[in-house]
């Protein structure tokens, strides 16, 4: 008798920009003080937030994945 284990689909995580975070929060500054960091942080971001960030962006300004 064999096990036979069904495969579970995972849907990926739809990233956010650095661009659109900041679009969403008004201005770096803004958003930085949303999420409680500095916004010498921000900057350093690249083009996509860290994952906690994204998480906290989209629970913060209502977007969906």
């Amino acid at each position: 008798m064999t096990t036979q284990t069904k495969a579970v689909r995972i849907k990926p995580h739809k990233p956010i920009t650095t661009k659109q975070a900041i679009r969403l929060a008004g201005n770096a500054s803004r958003l930085a003080l949303a999420l409680r960091i500095t916004s010498s942080a921000v900057s350093q971001w690249g083009k996509v937030p860290p994952l906690k960030q994204q998480d906290e962006i989209k629970r913060i300004y209502g977007v969906a994945d």
